[in-house]
């Protein structure tokens, strides 16, 4: 698979950088060496890691009964520990499964990184196998288009020497938009909130006693 192979070197080169072996070979040391918990060492892989290897979008979980202090059904749950996402349910599983095992049975760093390596690999092709008609490749360049545009939007406030709230995330109106409603910041050309399309980014700018959005989305090409 030609896209199978593009988006696995793609991610490889991260994973292999320079500074990726520095960080991984500094986390194998201090835990070997006792500076540092097996804990706290998970954590840290989860920190440099897991974007580089999880594949996807990143999915919100709902479960009303958890939410509403119900019963729930479903043993094991993730809504009922906190975990409300693909992303955030990985987090959990890497931090308390994967990394741990990786760490203690590891002989030196660079294992734990062909384990990183190897996680892709199955986490690529389980993604490709289920989600044939939609383009990793273009997702994956589209994230970083938008991480290359974000430093440009915020060099634009800096010369303009205006105060202004910029952030970049996945769906940003969605995770927004009751934070815009408890300050009751109207958006004049959003008429139904349900049907508002998703952007990446958002800037927030004040105008005398109003404020002006802009929404940013970023397309690959």
């Amino acid at each position: 698979n030609g896209e199978f192979n593009d988006v696995l070197k793609l991610k490889r080169e991260s994973l292999g950088s320079t500074q990726m072996r520095y960080v991984v070979e500094n986390m194998f040391k201090g835990f070997k060496q006792g500076n540092m918990s097996l804990e706290e060492a998970s954590e840290l892989l989860n920190e440099n890691i897991l974007d580089i290897i999880f594949i996807g979008e990143n999915v919100q979980i709902v479960c009303k009964k958890c939410e509403n202090n119900l019963k729930c059904p479903k043993k094991g749950c993730p809504v009922r520990k906190g975990l409300t996402s693909k992303f955030d349910i990985a987090r959990d599983h890497y931090k308390n499964h994967h990394w741990p095992c990786a760490i203690k049975s590891a002989s030196k760093a660079e294992e734990i990184i062909r384990f990183a390596e190897k996680k892709l690999e199955e986490n690529i092709s389980k993604y490709l196998t289920n989600t044939v008609e939609f383009s990793l490749l273009s997702s994956i360049r589209g994230q970083k288009t938008e991480n290359n545009l974000v430093p440009l939007l915020l060099s634009h406030l800096s010369t303009a020497k205006r105060p202004g709230l910029l952030i970049s995330g996945y769906k940003v109106f969605s995770s927004l938009k009751n934070l815009l409603k408890s300050y009751k910041i109207k958006l004049s050309n959003c008429l139904n909130d349900d049907k508002q399309v998703e952007h990446d980014i958002i800037n927030i700018i004040p105008v005398g006693e109003r404020v002006k959005v802009n929404f940013t989305q970023v397309k690959a090409t």
